[in-house]
């Protein structure tokens, strides 16, 4: 009995020691991400016998802030950013963190487009296009160039919340 009371001490002084050591400063607002202090752009792609990822890259170029989310992406083309098919769906198996970035520090969404030559082209509706416009929380409708192929009758482009680092596995 006195070894077991001596033990118990023991592992809460350890404890306690820990705990104050390991102690974290004082949490402090983080604001959030504007468009402003991010530049944005695709990665190297990816890809599967049936669909090409793209990391979408967002990079702090500014103080430190917060960010979360699956970005709205819309396929476009021409000068004027014209929508053609459907917007991406979301991946909704995978929860968006809100994720706090420092100046310098990236984190990234996978875009995946599937590979349109994969389907009957009366089926697919294939059409060229020359980028994406995006949304992100207080990121709206910015244009990335990206010229790829999608479907117009089917849906063909998806994408999955953000997560640390700039290759977004």
């Amino acid at each position: 009995m006195k070894l077991r009371t001596a033990l118990l001490a023991i592992f809460l002084v350890i404890g306690t020691v820990t705990s104050m050591a390991g102690r974290a400063p004082a949490m402090t607002a983080v604001h959030p991400c504007y468009a402003s202090q991010l530049s944005m752009r695709f990665g190297h792609s990816m890809g599967t016998p049936s669909t090409i990822v793209y990391p979408l890259i967002f990079t702090n170029d500014a103080g430190t802030c917060a960010i979360s989310g699956t970005p709205q992406i819309q396929p476009v083309r021409g000068k004027t950013h014209r929508s053609v098919g459907h917007r991406a769906a979301a991946d909704v198996s995978a929860r968006p963190l809100v994720l706090t970035i420092m100046k310098g520090q990236s984190v990234t969404a996978l875009i995946g487009f599937v590979i349109t030559k994969n389907y009957p082209t009366s089926r697919c509706g294939p059409v060229s296009t020359s980028g994406v416009m995006f949304t992100l929380a207080r990121v709206t409708r910015q244009f990335l160039p990206l010229p790829q192929s999608v479907c117009t009758k089917l849906l063909s482009v998806t994408t999955r919340p953000l997560v640390f680092g700039a290759s977004g596995a």
